[in-house]
């Protein structure tokens, strides 16, 4: 046996190591007992884990079967043909192309791919043949919503790289069906524009409720700090207005006029609440940014455009969703998201609810505010622009909404005319007030001649995902 002398410096080396292998040793053992094994995660582990990893399982708001990782079916078994038409895009299965954009579900739930999965656990020990499988996601999204909505559109036969739509619990933000890129395309929102001004300017000033307008050819010219400027409303003229009758028709001078009568500054300020002209970050996915008059030219050529959802307003489906959204929730709006519960292992055999990141919800105006503007919204509905698609007078809802037809100053290709943007948002009101049915919808066809599609197309699109979310339609 060697013996080390007393003052030999190896000594010193050699009872270092024992305490430093002592220390390991034993937090590897209280890691192997707890069970903890968290730490930070560079970008690029995850996509290096979903390549060793089986996908977990992906179950809708009611834990009905969407997904789930297969080996022997080529990566992965859906619940259908129908449900990976409808989710394929929204889920982003692909990692690794969805790893640099927070539009899809699954970039937000890694663990699906064995991101917190903890290879250190006295199970995985004793299991070292067992195939690496990931944790489990329940999501917000309606399985059989998303799917009608991709076979309505499928159907109806458009080009489905320009229909948008976004569905919703205005209550709590839980976003139910989603289609298309309509979280980062920026689109022009039409007269979808005029309930965020008019909710904009009543905050303001609350005595604007009996702002009035005389509709006339004369009263379509707008001074302005360029000089006069004429806007005129796409149907003709039409008389005397106050604000209901006004958004029913959507006369295009009334709330130009309504946008002047306050000031400027104030008013690009409380819309900054809704959304326009500043950043707003939600956790669960990117978004594009919406634009009211930032980068306006002058005021004739921007600002009293962008009152009619034209020139310099640019906004996402999910923006003008949420704005609708917020309304309808009495000026509250709840930040959105899509992921609701997961089990982060394949050996968990319970959910664990996600905490809801709310720092982004806020109040965006008045309830009273709110209220007036959805009672002038379903106004809409009821004898206006949106008469033809208003809900069944039996069901007990109201279908508060606004259309929105938005020129894009391209033409087509095809046919030489000139391209538009159609919209349809809003939601249900309950006739009691009750909070039965808190739905809202917004849907947007693009790039579409206005002679054929209009927003009368994107209008019956709402109201029939609406019936189908009261079960009022067949499924």
């Amino acid at each position: 046996m060697i013996k080390m002398k007393k003052k030999h410096p190896n000594r010193t080396l050699f009872l270092m190591f024992l305490l430093c292998l002592s220390l390991i040793i034993g937090l590897f053992a209280y890691r192997v007992g707890t069970g903890i094994c968290e730490t930070e995660m560079s970008a690029g582990e995850p996509t290096m884990l979903s390549r060793e990893y089986t996908l977990g399982t992906i179950v809708d708001r009611n834990r009905e079967f969407i997904v789930s990782g297969d080996e022997k079916a080529g990566g992965v078994m859906w619940r259908s043909s129908e449900t990976m038409t409808a989710f394929k895009d929204l889920l982003g299965l692909n990692f690794e192309e969805t790893m640099e954009s927070r539009t899809s579900i699954l970039i937000n739930a890694p663990w699906v791919f064995g991101a917190e999965d903890n290879r250190f656990t006295l199970y995985s020990l004793l299991h070292p043949q067992n195939k690496r499988v990931g944790g489990d996601a329940k999501i917000t999204i309606d399985r059989n919503l998303q799917e009608y909505i991709s076979s309505y559109i499928l159907k109806k036969g458009y080009n489905t790289d320009d229909v948008y739509a976004v569905v919703s619990d205005y209550k709590t933000g839980e976003l139910l069906g989603v289609y298309g890129k309509a979280f980062l395309t920026l689109l022009s929102p039409g007269s979808t524009m005029k309930p965020v001004i008019a909710a904009s300017v009543l905050d303001l000033d609350p005595d604007k409720k009996n702002f009035t307008y005389d509709c006339t050819e004369e009263n379509h010219v707008f001074q302005t700090e360029g000089g006069a400027f004429r806007i005129d409303c796409s149907e003709g003229v039409h008389g005397q207005m106050n604000m209901e009758n006004a958004m029913a028709v959507s006369c295009n001078g009334y709330f130009i006029s309504l946008l002047q009568s306050v000031d400027k500054k104030s008013l690009l300020e409380k819309m900054k609440g809704f959304g326009f002209d500043t950043e707003v970050i939600y956790p669960e996915f990117d978004y594009a940014d919406q634009k009211f008059a930032s980068g306006a030219a002058s005021e004739s050529d921007d600002y009293l455009m962008a009152a009619i959802g034209q020139a310099s307003a640019k906004t996402t489906v999910l923006g003008m969703q949420l704005c609708a959204s917020a309304l309808l929730n009495g000026g509250y709006l709840q930040s959105p998201y899509w992921i609701s519960a997961k089990r982060a292992t394949a050996q968990d055999k319970n959910w664990t609810d996600i905490e809801v990141n709310q720092e982004a919800s806020r109040r965006v105006c008045s309830e009273e505010t709110a209220d007036f503007v959805v009672k002038a919204m379903e106004a809409v509905t009821e004898k206006g622009t949106g008469k033809n698609f208003n809900f069944p007078a039996d069901s007990g809802y109201h279908f508060a909404a606004k259309t929105g037809t938005a020129q894009k100053g391209i033409l087509s290709e095809e046919t030489g005319e000139e391209l538009y943007s159609v919209w349809t948002t809003g939601g249900l009101v309950s006739e009691d007030d009750s909070e039965a049915a808190p739905y809202a919808v917004t849907v947007c066809l693009d790039n579409v001649n206005d002679k054929e599609i209009t927003s009368q197309q994107a209008g019956e699109m709402a109201k029939d995902i609406l019936l189908f979310l009261t079960e009022k339609c067949e499924q």
